[in-house]
């Protein structure tokens, strides 16, 4: 993602290429024959998970970053969108269970490869002005043991192990919806869900991002609690649902394609709710930790930890999902996990309200002093 803050023109040079070069192994292993590398995939999409959060939390100023967040996944899931178009040209007449077809996945590496130079756009954060003229402090050189003690200390906080349930959970679940559609739906209908699902997460991830940014209400402690509202309830939903349906089809075992609207309608709408789900779930996450703190630096470590709390989840959940699982037992472990997350959640979003109330009180007295100096250069002239 490029931040939309205003900058200075001429700057294009100083570019970031930790985000560039964290671009390039997505599409390596998308064939096997091109590279075998485990080892550089790792290590190279390593700098970018953790770079990448850190340059949607700590580029704009607060009161708009649940909307860059959800810019930030808009471009994202604008692969997605092309992926899942170009898939569902190539493969809607295929109405039976199967793979999809190499010809698609050339498609996407091509897709991929375009990253590269993308990332080379990126300014570096201090020549970054945001659009109320602040600029972003980013200290640099910090010695690798004063970096293991900040991560260590911010592990240890309250807000991250609050939070560490529902980034596992974040994580876990995105193990199960591709599993659920590989299942029971047809090839075309698959790419169809391909290209819904990432037009439904963006504007998931945008309601998200504007309920707690866009001043519908006065103070932005009510929009905090309105999203975590609005988050566990649709995810308390379409998790009793995905139990529900899951129990239904280990029995029926169907195979779902939308020229049968008697039986697609239902199990396609979960995978849809799933989408959704996860989505405002995403969002809601980076903006609960790019408000914990204003530190640049702080902001990398925090969403350093996330990443890496979510990526041991996806590689756990994975890794499940690999051997033979009921998917009715993934569904229930899904169901778990996110009512033991929810109450951690609730009082991980009453840490970002507390510090809320600390900028209201802050505010307030400048806002006081100022007035006293106003009265006092009035008398005395």
């Amino acid at each position: 993602m490029s931040a939309s803050s205003s900058v200075q023109k001429g700057e294009l040079e100083e570019s970031s290429p930790t985000t560039a070069t964290g671009s390039i192994p997505p599409p390596v292993p998308q064939k096997p024959p091109f590279s075998r590398s485990t080892l550089f995939q790792i290590l190279v999409v390593g700098f970018f998970r953790g770079v990448e959060g850190a340059i949607v939390t700590g580029y704009p100023e607060q009161g708009k970053r649940g909307r860059y967040i959800a810019t930030w996944f808009t471009f994202r899931n604008f692969g997605n969108i092309i992926g899942g178009a170009i898939s569902l040209a190539i493969n809607h007449k295929t109405d039976h269970r199967g793979k999809i077809g190499y010809e698609t996945y050339l498609g996407f590496i091509a897709i991929q490869c375009l990253g590269f130079f993308f990332g080379l756009l990126l300014l570096n954060p201090e020549k970054v002005q945001r659009d109320d003229g602040t600029r972003i402090e980013a200290k640099r050189g910090t010695p690798w043991r004063t970096e293991g003690k900040e991560m260590w200390r911010l592990l240890r906080s309250k807000p991250i192990l609050l939070l560490f349930p529902l980034f596992w959970y974040y994580g876990w679940i995105q193990a199960y919806p591709g599993t659920y559609l590989a299942t029971y739906f047809t090839v075309r209908s698959r790419a169809l869900a391909s290209f819904l699902s990432a037009v439904v997460g963006t504007l998931a991830t945008w309601v998200s991002g504007s309920i707690v940014d866009l001043p519908w209400a006065k103070r932005r402690q009510t929009r905090a609690i309105t999203a975590f509202v609005l988050i566990a309830l649709l995810n308390s939903a379409t998790w009793i649902w995905a139990v529900y349906i899951q129990n239904e089809y280990r029995h029926t075992k169907p195979t779902l394609d939308w020229g049968d609207q008697s039986s697609f309608g239902r199990g396609f709408g979960l995978y849809m709710f799933e989408r959704i789900s996860l989505g405002i779930v995403e969002n809601y996450i980076y903006w609960c930790i790019s408000n914990l703190s204003d530190s640049p630096g702080d902001q990398i470590r925090y969403s350093s930890l996330l990443r890496g709390i979510e990526t041991a989840a996806v590689a756990v959940g994975f890794g499940v999902q690999a051997v033979p699982t009921a998917l009715i037992t993934t569904a229930s472990i899904n169901f778990a996990f996110w009512f033991i997350a929810l109450p951690f959640a609730y009082y991980a979003t009453l840490q970002v309200v507390q510090k809320f109330d600390q900028l209201e009180k802050l505010e307030s007295t400048a806002t006081d002093e100022r007035a006293v100096e106003q009265v006092s250069v009035g008398k005395e002239a």
